[in-house]
């Protein structure tokens, strides 16, 4: 592998997991992925720590989807904005508001929860929503591991095990062939099986 300043980097395996910038190291998957602009807030409950939310909250509220994660000092992710195509970082007064109304829409009392940040990032998304996990080349030594939306911290775990299998060529433990069969990039350039002919 050659890098921008010359640098030769020899390796035995490769893994291209740059997110959305992936499709730049993989041209093959390229047009499958895309950037999916996301906005979340962090707020404060009132007499933290200590607050009683203890576990993960997600739903439809104030017309959007919306998630709650509680933090262990008090503090509570919410959000999440889903923006397909845009690859800016600048949270948008819109959005905002948007995440708080569902937020109160979710929880009346957290509509006056002090706001401590709001932010913005990108995602990999793909064009069927199923990450692409598989080798780019013939011999199985570039690896791509992306797409995985708003999942990608939930679908690490999972994508490492896929990963490693790869690289090891170890496929044995169970759901495995079929997890990588349906990750696979190729899904998107192999031709469709014909249906068999009566006769």
């Amino acid at each position: 592998m050659e890098l921008d300043d010359g640098t030769r980097i020899e390796c035995g395996h490769a893994v291209v997991a740059c997110g959305h910038l992936s499709a730049a190291l993989a041209p093959s998957a390229a047009s499958r992925l895309f950037p999916v602009k996301g906005e979340a807030i962090e707020v404060m409950a009132p007499n933290s720590p200590g607050y009683p939310l203890r576990h993960a909250a997600y739903a439809r509220a104030g017309g959007r989807d919306l998630y709650a994660v509680p933090r262990w000092d008090g503090r509570l992710a919410a959000g999440v904005t889903h923006e397909p195509g845009r690859a800016d970082t600048v949270p948008t007064p819109r959005n905002l508001a948007g995440i708080r109304r569902g937020l109160a829409a979710l929880s009346p009392a957290a509509a006056g929860w002090r706001q401590r940040r709001h932010w913005a990032g990108v995602r990999p998304g793909s064009e069927d929503g199923v990450p692409l996990i598989g080798a780019l080349d013939l011999y199985g030594r570039v690896v791509l591991a992306t797409g995985h939306g708003g999942f990608g911290i939930t679908l690490a775990p999972v994508t490492a095990e896929l990963t490693a299998a790869l690289i090891t060529g170890d496929e044995a433990a169970p759901g495995t062939a079929d997890l990588l069969a349906r990750c696979d990039p190729a899904r998107f350039t192999q031709a469709p099986v014909p249906a068999p002919t009566e006769g």
